[in-house]
């Protein structure tokens, strides 16, 4: 990329737009660079940094239409939704999948984001369009069609302690498959819910009960484990207990199915247990310890159901939203 280090040097092209040239031309020859090269620095100068992109990956389909269509297939096959937990109770959703159905997508969502507005809707596009896709999330949950798993329709599992629901203190809540959420949205959620008891050690936050008088025992043990576990169990893996096999620590029939030998792993790594040299024990505490082919161990603690609040309690943790002191008043 001789070309594009003179027009760097000459002040023609910045910085962003070599980076760009370089990482586009890395797996191509010599000869295929300089052809893209030359196709894209004469525009250079004149273009933001997007359409200087959009140009690149038109000459790379020019330069090598067959290495292109190759790429192409094997993007494609990667093609996945992520969810993205960010800060405030607010997540992300990121989707990779063929540019037509992204670009269908996109206008589908913009159209019924127009269809959404009327004189007295002050959101503006970019949020009607957020909403949209909300509200398609919600209708699908809402479906009875879905399949089921360990016995329940999928749904949102929200924990929050008593005293944020009373409003007494603003200690977060717990969105399964997300992590920790304002109290607020905890309460919000929770006034739209059907309610289950959870008793928890207040020192500590793990599980010591869980309510079962509305369900069968089959049902509510296989409740009892997701909602005792919360995720994953292999170090690192935040995986919705929900949605992982509910595994038997040590293999039936040697181990019982009862709560002390059963613990969530998602697919993946419930088959990675099972290949030679590896080894999980479940401790009577619900700590995992995993032993690899290498002999490495790795301990998982049981994660607290709600993380509990550490120093001493202040007089800002017992505050009401609305101002008033707590009962008795």
């Amino acid at each position: 990329l001789g070309g594009a280090r003179d027009a760097l040097a000459a002040g023609r092209l910045d910085l962003g737009k070599l980076r760009v040239l370089a990482n586009a031309t890395r797996s191509l020859t010599d000869e295929q660079a300089g052809i893209v090269e030359g196709q894209v620095l004469a525009r250079a100068p004149h273009q933001v940094l997007g359409d200087f992109k959009q140009s690149v990956n038109r000459a790379l389909l020019r330069v090598d239409s067959t290495a292109t269509e190759k790429r192409h297939e094997r993007c494609l096959a990667d093609r996945k939704v992520e969810l993205i937990p960010l800060a405030d109770g607010i997540a992300g959703i990121w989707a990779t999948m063929r540019a037509d159905a992204a670009v269908a997508l996109f206008e589908g969502l913009t159209a019924l984001a127009h269809k959404a507005k009327d004189s007295a809707d002050t959101r503006n596009l970019d949020q009607r369009r957020s909403d949209v896709l909300a509200d398609i999330g919600e209708h699908l949950l809402a479906r009875h069609d879905l399949p089921r798993r360990h016995g329940r329709r999928p749904h949102l599992q929200v924990t929050v302690g008593a005293g944020t629901l009373l409003g007494l203190d603003q200690e977060p809540g717990e969105l399964a498959g997300y992590g920790p959420i304002p109290a607020a949205v905890a309460r919000e959620l929770a006034g739209d819910a059907t309610w289950r008891r959870l008793l928890v050690d207040p020192q500590s936050g793990t599980l010591l009960d869980y309510g079962t008088s509305v369900y069968s025992p089959p049902q509510s043990l296989a409740d009892k484990v997701i909602a005792k576990h919360g995720r994953c169990r292999r170090p690192g893996c935040r995986m919705p207990a929900a949605r992982c096999h509910l595994d038997h620590t040590q293999r039936f029939p040697e181990g019982p199915t009862a709560e002390h030998n059963l613990g969530p792993l998602c697919q993946p790594d419930h088959l990675c247990k099972h290949e030679p040299g590896w080894f999980c024990e479940q401790h009577s505490d619900g700590t995992y310890l995993w032993t690899t082919p290498t002999g490495h161990q790795y301990l998982d603690p049981l994660r607290p159901v709600l993380e509990p609040a550490t120093g001493p309690p202040g007089r800002t943790s017992q505050a009401r939203p609305d101002g008033l002191d707590p009962p008795p008043f």
